[in-house]
């Protein structure tokens, strides 16, 4: 089955720029599953805010930054999938 043009746009920037875990640095994600499981959850939230995480996490920081400023959207994915939890 052939590819459609999107997929295959898609597929040579994976492969032009694929995405690095910012953690561990591994290929394939932008926060693999065992660097975001070794995130402590952060439970002291004040006057009804939603925190899900420290900022003092040098991985939340690093994402943070990289959503915020670099446009890096697989890191919303993510980290909106563990705030639905």
């Amino acid at each position: 089955m052939r590819m459609s043009i999107p997929e295959q746009i898609s597929h040579i920037v994976e492969v032009l720029f694929p995405e690095y875990c910012l953690g561990c640095g591994n290929r394939g994600t932008a926060i693999c599953n065992n660097c975001l499981s070794l995130i402590d959850h952060y439970d002291d939230c004040p006057n009804n805010v939603v925190v899900l995480y420290s900022y003092h996490n040098p991985i939340i920081r690093k994402a943070i930054w990289q959503l915020k400023y670099k446009g890096r959207r697989p890191l919303a994915t993510i980290l909106g999938r563990v705030l639905g939890e």
